[in-house]
């Protein structure tokens, strides 16, 4: 019996699985990379990424070259920087040979100098006055962009210019939020790679879609006698614990259904609020998302709960995924997102179906697939369940929150838009951006010329933009006719996939038979989503004026393209009477009246 284990076979009973799945974990030692060593375990969990091919392109380009040469391999935090020279020295260490690698840049090797001295004394060969001497260093840097963008302001104030560098990371935008195709290198002193330039996700015919988190759940899930995780997974088999949340969290993610909804809700959390998430942070996350927080098996061994629904809800992963967001900001994120405050025609459908049904699993039959956790329901009685417990209108919320999140991770419709029509919609104007297809954009064109009018106001189909909307009780509008601007279109591009790219869409519109008087902005999903407010009906607050100002100063610049020098339209309204006035130029001057 359960009661009758003592605490010593208790002790030799700890989970081998979580064991190692807290390898993942930032804290684990593992996380971090160095020089000196690049353990089996790090080997094993390495992704060959476009970025690997890239730099080693860089380095050869480098080491075939007569002259001196640094490269730059720039990014943020936790983002592989120093991982993948590791890789490639330890494991490509016939190409590194002859360089000089300094891993990272925010440490100082002596503490008599703090890490910009550091690194100043590493690149001395590349300041101004020794770049052009006959010293043909080959050195590599790993560093933050945060600390290449204060290194470069700092050396410049002291003296020790770095100005041909500075010059370099401006011409190619390396400290810029944007995309960088082609480099700078005619002067063969400098070679960079931006890890920021690098999503972990990309485009593929109108869907988002990562190969790269798949590879990275491969690595932790996939089935194969390799995997470090699968074969302590395997000793599950042995374990007395029953109905184990862990071992029911690893299955769920091993079934592709659930793997494929997972992989949305993260590159959905990603391009909605424009995350920059790391390696580091994707495995934490995974971690975090199996085990939860208060799981110890000795603990479950001790109980007698075992078969507890509420036990399983808490502890399984939809539970995990959207009920610990102050566990990691991912998380965080993610819970932003949750379908259970999504307000939808479909939303309303299931809830109203959901509390309505004189049997639940039917009801989870009918909207989510086969996984592990549904075949867990399957052998519990859940009306009964919910009709004996003393907290039965408790239960039943736990139970629609386990129902609704499902829906979302593994749905039986494949089509993610049924959860997500509106950034579905982005996602497939993005994708038509990128690859230049003017024809598929017209309809993002109509809804920022309609938004473009109704901001303030004004008339998307008398043409007129309102002037000033702050006078209380008048509208002050001209005439304005748009077109967009063509010529702002990137080519068109036969290719499907796409793997850099921004993340928002840039418009640019012009004045009708007037290109040269044009605007731009730049729309990601957050903007996306109140246009298409706007395009419905909705009038922008003071707050979303403040929120959204680029798109206002956009509009701003393009009302003063109007023809309000030639004529401007007052609209009084005032004592329930609205009435017109109009300031006209004529050939003898101005004319005021009121418009009949």
């Amino acid at each position: 019996m359960i009661d009758e284990i003592d605490n010593k076979t208790l002790s030799e009973n700890e989970c081998p699985l979580v064991t190692e799945l807290k390898k993942l974990k930032k804290s684990s030692s593992e996380a971090i990379d160095n020089d000196e060593s690049f353990s089996e375990f790090k080997k094993y969990m390495h992704i060959h990424r476009s970025i690997e091919k890239d730099l080693i392109d860089k380095v050869k380009q480098a080491k075939e070259s007569s002259k001196k040469s640094l490269i730059l391999v720039c990014g943020n935090v936790g983002d592989g920087k120093s991982h993948i020279i590791s890789y490639l020295k330890h494991n490509r260490a016939d190409l590194l040979d002859g360089f000089i690698i300094h891993n990272d840049a925010t440490e100082s090797r002596s503490s008599k100098r703090d890490e910009k001295e550091e690194l100043a004394k590493v690149l001395i060969n590349f300041n101004d006055e020794n770049l052009s001497n006959n010293v043909a260093d080959k050195i590599i840097v790993a560093i933050n962009l945060g600390v290449l963008s204060n290194f470069i302001d700092e050396e410049k104030g002291k003296g020790r210019d770095f100005s041909k560098l500075a010059e370099y990371v401006d011409k190619n935008n390396i400290l810029i939020d944007t995309v960088t195709n082609k480099c700078n290198e005619n002067n063969n002193y400098f070679y960079h790679i931006n890890f920021g330039d690098y999503h972990i996700f990309r485009l593929n015919n109108k869907n988002i879609e990562s190969s790269y988190i798949s590879e990275v759940m491969d690595k932790i899930f996939s089935p194969d006698k390799s995997n470090y995780f699968y074969s302590k997974y395997t000793e599950c088999s042995r374990c007395t614990v029953v109905n184990c949340p862990v071992k029911m969290n690893y299955e769920m993610l091993q079934n592709s259904k659930v793997s494929n909804g997972l992989i949305n809700v993260i590159i959905e959390a990603i391009v909605k609020d424009k995350l920059i998430l790391s390696t580091r942070e994707l495995l934490d996350f995974f971690y975090d998302i199996i085990v939860h927080p208060n799981f110890d098996k000795v603990d479950f061994l001790k109980k007698k709960n075992q078969n507890n629904i509420e036990i399983f809800i808490k502890y399984s992963l939809p539970s995990l995924i959207y009920e610990h967001n102050e566990v990691s900001t991912l998380l965080k994120h993610i819970k932003e997102y949750d379908f259970i405050n999504q307000r939808t025609e479909l939303f309303d459908e299931i809830t109203t179906r959901f509390n309505t049904t004189d049997n639940i699993l039917d009801v989870f039959n009918c909207y989510i697939t086969e996984n592990p956790i549904m075949n867990y329901l399957r052998f519990i009685d859940l009306n009964e369940i919910c009709r004996k417990s003393p907290k039965n209108s408790e239960l039943k919320s736990n139970l629609f929150l386990l129902f609704t999140r499902m829906c979302k991770l593994s749905p039986k419709q494949d089509d993610f838009s049924i959860v997500n029509a509106e950034y579905t919609s982005f996602i497939e104007n993005l994708f038509y951006s990128v690859k230049g297809d003017k024809k598929k954009m017209q309809n993002l064109y109509r809804t920022v010329e309609k938004c473009i009018y109704n901001w303030n106001g004004g008339s998307y189909l008398s043409k007129r933009i309102n002037l000033r909307n702050d006078v209380e009780g008048y509208i002050v509008s001209s005439e304005l006719e748009l077109d967009p601007d063509i010529e702002s279109f990137c080519d068109f591009s036969s290719e499907d996939i796409f793997e850099r790219f921004p993340t928002y869409i840039n418009v640019s519109i012009t004045k009708k038979k007037e290109p040269e008087k044009s605007a731009k902005v730049s729309i990601d999903y957050d903007l996306y989503k109140i246009l298409k407010l706007v395009e419905n009906g909705y009038r922008p607050s003071a707050k979303d004026n403040n929120r959204y100002i680029g798109f206002l100063s956009f509009i701003n610049q393009l009302s003063e393209y109007s023809n309000f020098e030639e004529e401007i339209t007052i609209q009084q309204l005032t004592n329930n009477q609205s009435k017109k006035y109009k300031l006209s130029k004529g050939a003898f001057g101005y004319t005021f009246g009121e418009e009949k």
